[in-house]
């Protein structure tokens, strides 16, 4: 009994790394911090299939772990429950193709059945081992390559997901039967060993599908996002040429507005001096176009940002500046400073209480080759839990907080630091690069 408990207990642990591994690795989902909710998930499981293992046997206890281990998209993993139950199924089938290519590849070595193997608890974990051991080596890949491996998930996703799964199921499924019913060895061995490798193969590409998918939507918003910023700096630098022909103009005829003012003057007509200088100011065009950090593809990005602020009747402040010459890209630029403003705006927006104020400040400047930016805004007291968890209110869920994840994105292409906090009711965000 002794020998069957250890050998439950292992073949859980082993589950339960496998399956933490595709969803962190492959789907690239965040876990919960509470411990709370480890304990009590690992212990129930654990207990659960004590259970089962002392009323009906070891063989059921192993087998019902496809069952169990739905605590994990339930009480492990860290939001989007919806998206990670409605990909167990899928993870619980393929995950297992890596153990049952082990297993008909052991028993092939051996000259046993792929059943035997699989009966055989030693044997089992080992085959385990092998899954474990490919998406080890998959995690390794990843962070060595450093690129966007992040898949696409959509409803049409899914259904590929599901038919996969359901195809390598029946297919595996038949053939494991057949292992099991004492037909010629070697042969269903084999058959088994290649049509597991070729559903490893499939289910390979079935990632790399959504990967491609999930590159081709980041760069037509990539793309959209280009047009837009390349639109207001089209706009901005045209407010420019129009400032400045206002300038060319008014320069001009400087000498006759001054002869004008001192004739005011010599008359002591205040009023009249006071209207004309209101004249010249407007029609200068000192105050046409903003300079907010002296960077114009920024600046242009800012000046909707400021006049949005201003609609909402938000305060907006902006100290420092930005250099025209900058070792980040305008786009990147534009992509953290446009998405830290939106959220802000958006925060103050939030705010229903006259006696919170709805304001932003942002200062910016370089150091040592290091842009710095500093953005703190003020925001309703009931909202500090969702602004530290980065949490979108909104009923679709699914589609927001991607502006915080580009700008996560982008301040990580250049190794910078990007961290927030909640000070005195200010929610602050600081990027370092």
């Amino acid at each position: 009994m002794i020998e069957d408990i250890a050998n439950v207990l292992i073949y859980l642990v082993s589950e339960l790394i496998i399956y933490l591994l595709v969803y962190a690795v492959v789907f690239e989902s965040r876990f919960h911090k509470s411990r709370v909710r480890w304990i009590g998930g690992i212990g129930c499981t654990i207990i659960i299939h004590f259970l089962l293992l002392f009323l009906y046997g070891k063989y059921d206890a192993m087998g019902f772990t496809f069952i169990s281990m739905a605590v994990i998209p339930i009480l492990l993993l860290d939001s989007n429950k919806k998206k990670h139950l409605l990909l167990y199924p899928f993870i619980t089938i393929c995950a297992s193709v890596a153990s049952v290519s082990g297993s008909f590849i052991l028993a092939l070595f051996l000259g046993k059945s792929a059943y035997e193997i699989v009966n055989g608890s030693w044997m089992t974990v080992g085959c385990q081992g092998f899954s474990i051991i490919l998406l080890l080596a998959l995690s390794v890949y990843k962070k060595d390559k450093k690129e966007n491996f992040t898949i696409h998930i959509s409803s049409k996703q899914y259904l590929i997901f599901y038919v996969v799964a359901i195809s390598e199921f029946l297919m595996l499924g038949s053939i494991q039967l057949l292992s099991g019913i004492g037909l010629e060895t070697k042969l269903i061995n084999i058959s088994g060993a290649t049509a597991s490798v070729a559903c490893i193969t499939l289910v390979a590409i079935t990632l790399w599908q959504g990967i491609v998918v999930n590159r081709e939507a980041c760069q037509r918003e990539r793309n959209e996002l280009n047009e837009q910023y390349m639109q207001l700096q089209k706009d901005y630098y045209n407010q420019l040429m129009e400032q400045d022909e206002k300038m060319r103009r008014f320069r001009h005829d400087m000498n006759a507005h001054i002869t004008a003012m001192n004739a005011y003057c010599m008359k002591s007509d205040s009023k009249s001096l006071k209207a004309y200088m209101e004249n010249v100011m407007e029609k200068s065009a000192l105050y046409d176009v903003e300079v907010y950090t002296g960077n114009k593809a920024v600046d242009a990005v800012l000046r909707q940002l400021v006049l949005e602020a201003e609609r909402k009747q938000i305060q907006m402040e902006l100290e420092g500046s930005i250099p025209a010459a900058v070792h980040i890209s305008d786009y990147d630029l534009c992509t953290i400073i446009s998405n830290l403003l939106k959220n802000a705006i958006e925060a103050c927006d939030k705010i229903i209480s006259d006696e919170h104020e709805k304001r932003i400040t942002v200062r910016t400047g370089v150091f040592q080759s290091q842009l710095y930016i500093q953005c703190r805004n003020s925001m309703q007291l009931q909202s500090t839990q969702n602004a530290l968890n980065l949490i979108s209110s909104k009923k679709d869920i699914h589609n927001h907080g991607i502006g915080t994840k580009n700008i996560e994105d982008s301040v990580k292409k250049y190794h910078g630091i990007y961290d927030h906090y909640i000070e005195n009711g200010w929610f602050v965000t600081e990027i370092s690069i």
